[in-house]
């Protein structure tokens, strides 16, 4: 979610596991914010998936932390939500 406007985000596989992932969401948070599950006001969060699709978890992210993702650590595609 980008405040009310939900945004989809190609997939992005960390061929590292779990400590790429974790190494990821290190970087993010120099950034800003990053952890805990997103409230119902939460403008920003990202969605961690396993190999198979299934949600694994959610994390809580500002808007520092979500651009520096988008923008540096995994850059990918965005698109909106019809």
């Amino acid at each position: 979610m980008v405040g009310e406007d939900l945004r989809l985000g190609e997939l992005v596989i960390f061929t590292g596991g779990r400590s790429a992932v974790i190494t990821t969401l290190t970087r993010a948070a120099i950034s800003g914010h990053v952890g805990g599950q997103p409230e119902a006001n939460t403008d920003w969060w990202a969605d961690i998936m396993d190999r198979e699709g299934s949600m694994v978890d959610t994390i809580r992210l500002d808007r520092g932390s979500w651009n520096a993702l988008k923008n540096r650590w995994m850059r990918c595609k965005m698109e909106h939500a019809a």
